[in-house]
């Protein structure tokens, strides 16, 4: 793939290894590695000229192998890096895994993160797309491996709930967004479908092409938490998937590290400690006795207070009320992804909820403190 893209764009590609060395030991002890692991490249290099594609090959020693792609990648001017990826993990963090994060957070170019066989020769494309830098820039991609091998692309747009004229327009405008200044030879396909939900509908329209192109996607960091990011979503769903990142200039590469120092000054929690606050919120989200007793004792104080206009005494209730445990372990388990704890969380809330409903009102009928 990534021969076929150079033949294309009339570039060459620059096959690489990097050689780990741990911090305390000298780059230069990692010569002997790189000379050990050298028959992989050549395997490569083999290959690529029995295919006839313009291939050079480099070892580099570096502290990370992530470090070491993107300094390559500077040194070289490279204008695309091109990732295998094994597929997601079980996180729903939204990450790629270490490598690939730290790619994509600083390249100074275009990425591909391809995941199953780099060797395929995609017959048809499918390249979703809402818009934005990172959709162009896989519609672009993707008319580069069309015009190597005559695929068809589709463009496709997902429509989620009922569709309307406005919605088909605003669909179609996105779609010529994403052709904005790339004026193929031909011009690829456009469909607009409706479907239940954005991976959904890419997932069904993916079965009837040999791979996606798809771009990053720019979701909050609460909605890849909650519910996943739709890029990652899409590719443990589809065997052969290409995120594509756009790179948006050294603007957006400082944002990034700015974000990181600052993140980095807030506390953070051990492994142990996690662990051991994991464990305290899950024993507080399976209600007991003493529960109940409290939720009881707070309600009266609450109903009280409102029966004698009393601000102090509400607030006194707030301070017994045992609710904020469950609520704690609830909003935990969306961020791990625990449905257990998520379903005994809920359980604790609803049952206190109702509870102390019940309280209140009776002390609403039998007070003879209501006026």
């Amino acid at each position: 793939m990534a021969g076929q893209l150079a033949q294309a764009h009339g570039g060459d590609v620059l096959a690489l290894q990097v050689v780990v060395v741990p911090e305390p030991v000298p780059l230069d002890a990692g010569r002997r590695r790189a000379q050990a692991g050298r028959a992989l490249l050549e395997q490569a290099l083999v290959l690529a000229h029995e295919a006839n594609l313009p291939v050079q090959t480099m070892t580099r020693v570096a502290r990370g192998v992530g470090q070491g792609i993107l300094d390559t990648a500077a040194d070289e001017q490279a204008d695309l890096i091109l990732l295998g990826w094994q597929g997601p993990s079980r996180s729903r963090s939204g990450s790629l895994g270490q490598i690939v994060d730290a790619v994509l957070r600083d390249a100074t170019c275009d990425v591909l993160v391809v995941r199953g066989d780099g060797a395929i020769l995609p017959k048809r494309i499918l390249v979703p797309t809402a818009g934005g830098p990172h959709a162009r820039a896989a519609a672009r991609l993707a008319l580069l491996l069309a015009q190597g091998g005559g695929e068809a692309v589709t463009l496709l747009c997902v429509q989620v709930g009922p569709s309307t004229s406005q919605q088909v327009e605003q669909d179609r405008c996105r779609i010529e967004e994403t052709l904005e200044g790339l004026a193929p030879e031909q011009p690829p396909r456009q469909r607009m479908v409706p479907a239940a939900s954005v991976v959904e509908g890419i997932v069904q329209e993916a079965q009837g092409h040999d791979l996606v192109m798809l771009g990053v996607s720019e979701e909050t960091l609460l909605d890849r938490i909650m519910f996943g990011s739709v890029p990652l979503q899409v590719a443990a769903r589809v065997p052969h998937t290409i995120l594509v990142q756009a790179y948006r200039g050294l603007t957006g590469i400082w944002t990034r590290r700015v974000t990181r120092t600052l993140l980095r000054t807030l506390p953070t929690l051990s492994d142990e400690e996690q662990a051991e606050l994991r464990h305290a919120l899950s024993q507080g989200a399976q209600p007991g006795i003493d529960y109940f007793v409290l939720i009881v004792i707070s309600c009266i104080i609450a109903s009280l207070g409102l029966l004698l206009d009393s601000p102090a005494v509400v607030i006194g209730a707030m301070l017994v009320a045992p609710l904020m445990s469950p609520i704690l372990a609830f909003s935990l388990g969306l961020v791990l992804g625990d449905l257990r704890l998520i379903r005994f969380s809920a359980e604790a809330i609803l049952k206190g909820v109702a509870l102390a409903g019940i309280i209140a009102a009776s002390i609403g009928l039998l007070s003879p403190l209501k006026t």
